[in-house]
């Protein structure tokens, strides 16, 4: 039977779906095995969380739970969904995009739910799920890379030398989802949350593992990029240059407004 897409604001129970799609998407590495990659994966969502006040996801569902599908598969109530007195279907997620909006321009009550500190319970989860790495090998090298990459980032906004209103703190389109318009709608949707919140720029990081040419097509504009080379104890940074040892990491800006 056909199946639709729906855009609605994220559930807890979405978490379970979209972190196996983290895993398989980054973390699918035979050395680790299915339980750290595992780990690691929900380790990433929960560190993301920490950091995001929006939050929505993409969901399949089938054709007949919903009669107002358009012809390219769309549903048309994506801003509806999951808001008070309405029950949108739950559907199984197949993308998620996650967001931050500085706490200056959230309403008093907006700060009130996100609690956002220096340290929520995203971090607290996020660190008690990677303990059990530190027990092997291969997961304590796992953890090198991420220390790694979270360096590489800090970089990253030191190099471009200005703060950011808001900035997209995950993005990811499960495989059997690409190439349907699926990350267009989500991150479409998450500029119109930006705008109402009066965001005028924002910013996010992507690597060479990742669609970045989505991004230069939608008008972003990269502003800083370094290299990180896996083959030194994933603690040597340069500014460029590539190998079959090395990720190139970006940073790009841009402006919510619709793409035209």
């Amino acid at each position: 039977m056909p199946s639709t897409i729906r855009l609605r604001r994220m559930r807890r129970d979405d978490h379970p779906a979209l972190i196996e799609i983290l895993r398989r998407t980054w973390y699918a590495d035979p050395e680790l095995g299915e339980e750290r990659s595992h780990r690691l994966a929900e380790a990433d969502f929960e560190y993301c969380l920490a950091r995001s006040t929006e939050a929505f996801v993409a969901v399949e569902i089938p054709a007949d739970d919903t009669d107002d599908a358009g012809a390219d598969g769309f549903t048309g109530a994506d801003d509806r969904a999951g808001s008070v007195g309405t029950v949108a279907p739950a559907g199984r997620p197949v993308g998620v995009i996650l967001g931050r909006v500085e706490p200056s321009r959230l309403g008093k009550e907006r700060r009130r739910r996100f609690r956002l500190t220096r340290l929520n319970r995203h971090h607290l989860r996020s660190a008690f799920v990677s303990m059990p790495l530190l027990a092997s090998k291969a997961g304590r090298r796992a953890l090198r890379v991420e220390l790694a990459i979270a360096r590489v980032d800090a970089r990253l906004l030191r190099d471009a030398g200005r703060s950011y209103a808001a900035e997209v703190t995950l993005f990811l389109v499960g495989p059997c989802m690409r190439g349907r318009g699926v990350g267009g709608r989500l991150f479409a949707r998450m500029m119109r949350s930006f705008r109402a919140c009066g965001v005028r720029d924002y910013f996010l990081y992507t690597d060479t593992s990742c669609d970045v040419g989505f991004y230069d097509r939608r008008g972003l504009t990269r502003v800083a990029a370094r290299t990180l080379d896996y083959t030194s104890r994933c603690d040597r940074v340069g500014d460029d240059g590539a190998s079959d040892h090395t990720d190139t990491y970006y940073l790009y800006q841009g402006h919510p407004e619709p793409v035209r």
